[in-house]
């Protein structure tokens, strides 16, 4: 489940689906939740073929027993030639996956418009920051009332004594 978290909050969600993942072939990749989000799974999606483990070559299946070198080269040019259809298929699982997850998300966002008298807080911006503090400085500075609304996203404050903040 982390290697999962990891992937979609550092990878995906930054650079959008990669092209070649690089992996030790352990089993942090194998799971369901990570195959809902492309419907493929990475190793697919990098080589455009499923996975042969040793164990399924010693017992005959279909995939295996139909296996020849000539068939083979001819059908990694086909798969070729297709690769960039499944990657444009799992662009748009994966779009659709979001849009789903988006849905399920927003049901439960209850949105509540902030008017003048509410009490809130303010984030405390680069040059406000004390650099002595480093990271372990508040994150947030208040609390502050809203005096009227200046547009969008942006309220006139003032802090608890009446004074005026000067910028909204």
């Amino acid at each position: 489940m982390d290697a999962k978290i990891f992937l979609w909050k550092n990878i995906v969600t930054r650079f959008g689906i990669p092209h070649t993942f690089i992996s030790d072939n352990s089993l942090q990749f194998d799971s369901k939740a990570f195959r809902r989000s492309t419907g493929e799974t990475p190793f697919s999606m990098t080589y455009g073929a499923e996975t042969v483990i040793p164990v399924e070559t010693k017992f005959p299946k279909l995939k295996t027993s139909s296996f020849t070198s000539s068939n083979n080269d001819r059908l990694l040019e086909k798969s070729l030639d297709l690769i960039e259809e499944q990657r444009e298929n799992a662009m748009i699982q994966l779009a659709y996956y979001q849009h789903k997850l988006k849905q399920g998300y927003d049901l439960n966002v209850k949105l509540r418009p902030l008017t003048p008298g509410d009490l809130v807080l303010r984030k405390v911006l680069g040059t406000a920051k004390n650099p002595a503090w480093g990271k372990l400085g508040p994150n947030w500075e208040g609390p502050y009332r809203i005096t009227s609304i200046a547009g969008i996203g942006a309220s006139y404050l003032e802090d608890l004594d009446e004074n005026v903040i000067p910028r909204p």
